[in-house]
């Protein structure tokens, strides 16, 4: 009966796969080895790892990146709506906010409603029509709804955001002062304009 040697003792005459040569280095590469065993001997495999400086150069532009102001729309809704529960974005019919929806998909990094029923909505929030409004509340069921907005606008906004916000009176006139307050950067680019004008410079940009 044949001795059985170890793997490492065994004859590597059958063994008919040379290693494969180390490639040459690139300027932005390291190689390494790494050693695999199996029961004909050794075989190598060559990996390609990025290198420091490329390491380096992904670790800035994500901090440039995360460093950058995040712009935040914030639309009203509006009184004509829909008569079933759908995603919030599609629940409201005006072409006043149709312009407004669209201005902030076009020009910020992200967008929410602000309602009178719901507070601050996440565009795919699916809700059910209601007819409550900012303008016919009382003064201290204004500040009921805008100190539950202020909450819920700590959650998604962050300190280095900027804030456009497409509203009416009755709906900023709480929330700007807080905006403000955390030295958020603050724009209301159809402040002082009429309903027409409105839709006009919605249609302008």
């Amino acid at each position: 009966m044949a001795h059985l040697l170890p793997w490492h003792h065994a004859s590597r005459d059958h063994d008919t796969e040379a290693a494969p040569r180390k490639p040459s280095c690139r300027p932005r590469a390291l190689w390494r080895r790494k050693l695999q065993l199996d029961c004909t001997g050794l075989r190598f495999k060559y990996f390609q790892w990025p290198s420091r400086a490329c390491c380096i150069g992904k670790q800035r532009n994500h901090r440039r990146k995360a460093s950058m102001k995040k712009r935040i729309a914030l639309v009203s809704c509006v009184k004509s709506k829909r008569q079933h529960a759908v995603a919030a974005a599609e629940m409201y019919t005006s072409p006043l906010f149709a312009g407004m929806r669209r201005y902030a998909e076009r020009h910020t990094d992200a967008w929410y409603i602000l309602s009178a029923e719901f507070g601050l909505l996440r565009p795919d929030t699916v809700i059910s029509p209601y007819e409550r409004t900012l303008n016919t509340m009382l003064k201290h069921e204004r500040a009921i709804w805008a100190e539950r907005v202020k909450q819920q606008l700590n959650d998604v906004l962050s300190a280095e955001a900027s804030v456009v916000v497409l509203a009416g009176k009755r709906y900023r006139e709480s929330l700007i002062p807080f905006l403000e307050s955390k030295q958020l950067s603050v724009e209301v680019p159809m402040h002082g304009l009429s309903f027409g004008r409105q839709l006009r410079w919605l249609k302008e940009h």
